[in-house]
């Protein structure tokens, strides 16, 4: 076999493929399996950020009326959902390198991660609404004669 410029010959003369490191994998694979883990873990990042984001606009809102906000909720939730599922499918790529390719969508950590927290987030945004509307119907019963005894 005649040699080529990427051949490697072992102590017998023969050509032996592509330069491998002391682990055992090719360099192109240590590249490949860093890169994706790097690009897994900004996915994961942005889909932390946009669920923040999420929850902040459902709650922290100054000026604005329920139905507004349950808007703006609702859409910010629907954005960092597109992301996290975004996330989702990076997690399971079908690279030979990706501990979790044979994963479903559902199980990864970003997916997860959006169902825990718009759940959380909805419960906590009806149980603002009623206590809300419980204080605004209240209001004409607490006197400033009764706040003062507190």
């Amino acid at each position: 076999m005649p040699p080529t410029r990427l051949s490697v010959y072992n102590t017998a003369g023969q050509t032996s493929g592509p330069p491998v490191p002391r682990h055992g994998l090719p360099i192109k694979v240590c590249l490949s399996k860093n890169m994706l883990e790097l690009g897994k873990a900004a996915c994961f990042f942005l889909c932390l950020a946009s669920l923040y984001q999420a929850a902040i606009r459902a709650f922290f809102v100054p000026g604005s009326r329920w139905e507004e906000r349950m808007l703006f909720a609702c859409l910010h939730l629907a954005l960092a959902g597109y992301i996290c599922f975004m996330s989702g499918f990076v997690f399971t790529l079908p690279v030979r390198s990706n501990p979790d390719r044979g994963q479903r969508l559902t199980a990864t950590l970003p997916v997860r991660l959006f169902f825990w927290t718009s759940a959380c987030i909805a419960v906590l945004f009806f149980t603002s609404w009623y206590l809300a509307d419980l204080g605004q119907q209240a209001a004409p019963y607490i006197s400033d004669r009764a706040l003062q005894r507190f």
